[in-house]
């Protein structure tokens, strides 16, 4: 667990070379671990995202789960179209970042990641407005 607090820890502030960072104040954990697991509240989230494991992957989650207390499975109706909506959402991003540099010197990026990002910056700012009206909604919850 410390381990853990201290990479997410690290991660933590602002990077002033990314302007897709949220302005969120950072929230220190290293501290916290001393409370142990008083207070936590953990569950395990099923449904979509156990469909795709293999036996192996659930038993890694049963012992993880086992060893924070979380008997509880929580179901997240919505995780699939969260999912569609992150692709959207981070697609749109990426290729308005990079739309300059794929116009000017496309030869720069690798073949596969010059066609995503392309492929990105051509998404309808119908589906970018909606999924984000999705991630508020989602937010808010």
């Amino acid at each position: 667990m410390a381990d853990l607090a201290a990479v997410y820890d690290a991660l933590q502030g602002r990077d002033p070379a990314d302007d897709f960072q949220a302005d969120k104040a950072s929230e220190r954990t290293g501290n916290l671990l001393e409370r142990g697991l008083e207070g936590l509240r953990c569950a395990r989230l099923g449904g979509y995202f156990t469909t795709w494991c293999d036996d192996d992957a659930r038993a890694a989650m049963d012992r993880v789960a086992h060893a924070l207390g979380a008997d509880s499975e929580l179901q997240f109706a919505d995780a699939a179209l969260a999912r569609s909506a992150a692709f959207i959402i981070s697609a749109s991003e990426g290729g308005n970042q990079y739309l300059a540099d794929l116009r000017h010197s496309p030869e720069r990026f690798e073949p596969h990641s010059r066609e995503r990002l392309l492929a990105g910056a051509m998404i309808p700012s119908a589906w970018y407005l909606q999924a984000q009206r999705f991630a508020v909604m989602l937010a808010r919850q």
